[in-house]
């Protein structure tokens, strides 16, 4: 069985394409910037500190990587996505509902529009099957949200993955301070010790 952890790499460097109208320039695609990469080298987050703010972004291979899983049912339907070419999740979850199971692909998350502090966006639509909870996912590789998005795969959620999506940053300082951010974002320069994402 294919590791979660190839399907993310494969994801996140999947060549989306480019368009003279995009933003992307050059080379400034997403998957364009992750093709030369050690992407599991990297490390798990980012810290930018300026005179009166800091920003924490936790890298999206690692995020997902902890997070997801894959089993019988994932390889059976990313089988039916590669065999229908299907590309959208929405795609592939109109194609399960089909076989009977329930997917409401009303319920794609986008983290582009909640402000996630992750290196990379990512859509999904969670679902459950015989009560494990699985989700469709689309990385966005390109330079502008609208387009540049990878074929979707399925994953299992894994144990560690409770809240899935819904993230949140804490941050410990050196002088022992907590703080908790939902984007990432504090107002003020703080000097991080540790920080975990939820």
């Amino acid at each position: 069985m294919k590791p979660a952890k190839e399907y993310i790499l494969e994801q996140l460097t999947e060549n989306t394409g480019t368009h003279f109208l995009d933003s992307g320039g050059e080379n400034g695609r997403a998957w364009q910037r992750n093709k030369g990469k050690d992407l599991e080298a990297e490390p798990e987050y980012i810290i930018e500190t300026g005179d009166n703010e800091t920003i924490v972004m936790f890298s999206t291979f690692h995020y997902l990587n902890e997070r997801l899983e894959t089993d019988e049912f994932t390889e059976m339907v990313n089988g039916i996505i590669e065999e229908n070419d299907l590309h959208w999740v929405q795609e592939v979850a109109k194609e399960l509902q089909e076989m009977g199971y329930e997917v409401d692909e009303i319920n794609t998350v986008n983290t582009y529009n909640h402000s996630a502090p992750v290196t990379q966006d990512f859509l999904y639509i969670p679902f459950e099957v015989d009560r494990e909870t699985y989700i469709l996912l689309q990385t966005h590789n390109g330079a502008d949200i609208r387009g540049g998005w990878s074929q979707a795969k399925a994953y299992k959620l894994s144990e560690f993955a409770e809240g899935f999506g819904a993230v949140c940053v804490d941050v410990e300082t050196k002088d022992g301070g907590y703080y908790e951010s939902r984007e990432g974002y504090f107002n003020e320069a703080l000097e991080i010790e540790s920080a975990i994402i939820l």
